[in-house]
């Protein structure tokens, strides 16, 4: 897990990823995003993000510049979803059970970049209910429908029943408006129970258009200007795009 747009972080991760993973070792990397007006840093952050996600097996992005509920009264809504993505992965790793963490990693893997959404759970009964308000509120700006895979990753006082994850599947389906797919893993935990989403297949390709989108409104923003739709994939270098 680290934050890019700066120096440590997004010289550093890369290296560490590339040197501990291997076929019986994989990574995924947890990495947050600076906030929109801090421009030149998401252009060094998108830099970072393309050598991430040619180190790791999968890279979770969480992106400062997303409006993200808050769980708690703290403020830093991004580092709390950053967290629980943390905590719902471990814990299933902790669990030992290496066939459930490969099913994990192979959906996680069907893409380069994934998001992750969260939700509190009010009971097993309303499992829908808590997948629809997790996709409202992803941790990147990428559209649900382009997801190819979902790993649901339920904690609570009782595992959900085989009927409550059909249902999740089938929220997160007609959310998402086509079969993808799913593994499910639930934890038992005395705290409250939360339900934790990770959507997968995105590419990198796709963060770039939306990285370019949100730079590009805050351009129009602060000049008065409509450049009008964006189009993905400029023909411009990263490098060009960075500033001094």
């Amino acid at each position: 897990m680290t934050g890019l747009g700066g120096v440590t972080g997004t010289s550093a991760a890369p290296l560490i990823a590339q040197l501990n993973r291997d076929e019986v070792r994989p990574v995924v990397s947890i990495v947050a995003l600076p906030f929109i007006h801090e421009r030149e840093r998401r252009f060094v952050a998108l830099r970072g993000l393309k050598q991430m996600v040619e180190a790791c097996d999968c890279t979770v992005v969480m992106d400062n510049a997303v409006e993200l509920r808050r769980v708690s009264d703290s403020e830093r809504a991004a580092d709390e979803t950053a967290g629980f993505a943390v905590r719902s992965l471990s814990e299933v790793v902790a669990m030992g059970r290496p066939l459930v963490s490969h099913r994990i990693l192979k959906v996680l893997s069907l893409g380069q970049i994934a998001t992750v959404c969260f939700a509190p759970v009010i009971s097993n009964e309303r499992v829908q209910s808590a997948v629809i308000e997790a996709l409202r509120t992803p941790s990147a700006s990428l559209p649900v429908s382009k997801a190819r895979g979902a790993v649901l990753l339920y904690r609570g006082v009782e595992p959900l029943s085989t009927g409550q994850a059909a249902r999740a599947y089938e929220a997160v389906s007609s959310l998402i408006g086509h079969d993808v797919e799913v593994v499910h893993v639930s934890t038992v935990s005395a705290a409250s129970s939360s339900l934790s989403i990770f959507l997968t297949g995105y590419s990198y390709d796709m963060v770039l258009g939306a990285f370019v989108e949100m730079i590009e409104d805050l351009y129009d923003m602060e000049y008065g200007t409509d450049s009008g739709p964006a189009e993905l994939g400029l023909p411009v270098r990263l490098y060009q795009m960075e500033g001094p």
